[in-house]
């Protein structure tokens, strides 16, 4: 047993010539492999650098386009509230314009009524006025023995 563990020490600190050749030769394998290793570590880096830089991008659109939406959003509901007030203001002095034009129709019918009106008994009053002076006049006319009329000759004159 003893013999065994300083032959396992021996061979330890002293590799074989064999053992030498062997790790020699394997040694262009193993800076290969390394090589392969860096360079598919490299390209796993860069793959997810772009995958990263890729999602960043795409999320970077995304939250521009959610911040576009929620303007445009914003800007429609804001236009459309104004829209309705504005629309409300337009359709309150349109309903004050008609009632004023109203009432001013109102106002010159009920005017033209009464000078149509007062015309009329001006003119019932003349008709009823040019009767009686007719009338008047008819009463002083006197007829002559042919059947005429004649005019009396009266000193008051008006």
């Amino acid at each position: 047993m003893e013999s065994h563990l300083f032959s396992k020490r021996l061979n330890n600190l002293n590799a074989s010539q064999k053992s030498l050749n062997l790790e020699k030769h394997l040694s262009k394998y193993r800076e290969v492999m390394y090589k392969s290793l860096d360079k598919a570590e490299f390209m796993r880096k860069q793959e997810e650098a772009a995958e990263r830089l890729r999602e960043e991008t795409t999320q970077k659109f995304r939250t521009e386009q959610l911040l576009k939406f929620h303007r445009n959003k914003n800007f429609m509901d804001e236009w459309t509230t104004k829209g309705l007030e504005s629309w409300q203001k337009n359709m309150d002095v349109k309903k004050e314009r008609e009632q004023k034009d109203r009432e001013f129709a109102l106002l010159l019918a009920t005017r033209s009524k009464s000078q149509l009106l007062k015309r009329q008994k001006q003119e019932n009053s003349d008709v009823i006025e040019g009767i009686a002076d007719f009338e008047k006049k008819f009463s002083k006319l006197e007829t002559d023995e042919f059947g005429e009329t004649v005019a009396r000759v009266s000193k008051q004159r008006k």
